[in-house]
């Protein structure tokens, strides 16, 4: 199988995956039941993922495959990093987001990898991007990021906050598109203000 191909192939077994975990829950989720529906054999499905939780990984992955990190050259650093902030607030907020977290809180006590895979996948592999997005901008002279926590770190608590957490446990329901983006933009602006470059002494003299 040519690997255009078979990565459309995996996309398509994730895609199933997606579908009946919603349904069934993690624990009466089977490989052989997903080969069944996806119409694949249980050797292609163990070969590409070796088993369930590599399957989870998988979809974690999948789920944030679609985010564009920004770039630290952009003419306008508060739109680039709404915009970013924007795709990955309703990625965190979305159904599949919150599917993904509600069973490794579930499977916390019987298989807490799935936790480690989640945050490996997500957070760990995005806060470093996130860090060099900064330290970029820094170098530029954009912002100044000598502060007890980094401006990613900053920029995150502002922009989620708890609201992962409420949508994980049914305390909100799903944001509006209008609502992601002004919360994006707010945090955007506010962590470009806190971070803002120091003005050198003389500045504002012209000198």
């Amino acid at each position: 199988m040519r690997s255009e191909s078979r990565e459309l192939r995996r996309r398509e077994i994730v895609e199933h995956a997606f579908t009946m975990l919603a349904r069934d829950g993690y624990a009466a989720f089977s490989m052989q039941a997903l080969a069944k529906v996806s119409k694949s054999s249980k050797e292609t499905l163990y070969g590409w993922f070796g088993g369930k939780a590599g399957l989870y990984e998988a979809m974690v992955a999948e789920n944030a495959a679609a985010l564009v990190l920004p770039s630290a050259e952009a003419s306008d650093g508060v739109n680039e990093l709404s915009r970013f902030g924007a795709d990955l607030l309703a990625m965190l907020l979305g159904e599949r987001a919150v599917l993904l977290n509600r069973v490794a809180a579930a499977e916390a006590g019987d298989d807490a990898a799935l936790g480690g895979l989640l945050a490996e996948n997500g957070r760990d592999h995005v806060m470093p991007k996130l860090a060099a997005y900064f330290h970029a901008l820094e170098e530029r002279g954009v912002i100044c990021a000598d502060m007890p926590e980094g401006p990613g770190e900053i920029w995150l608590s502002l922009l989620v906050g708890d609201l992962q957490i409420r949508r994980a446990t049914g305390a909100l329901g799903l944001p509006t598109h209008e609502e992601v983006r002004a919360r994006s933009a707010r945090a955007a602006a506010l962590t470009f203000q806190l971070c803002g470059a120091k003005k050198k002494p003389g500045a504002e003299a012209g000198f």
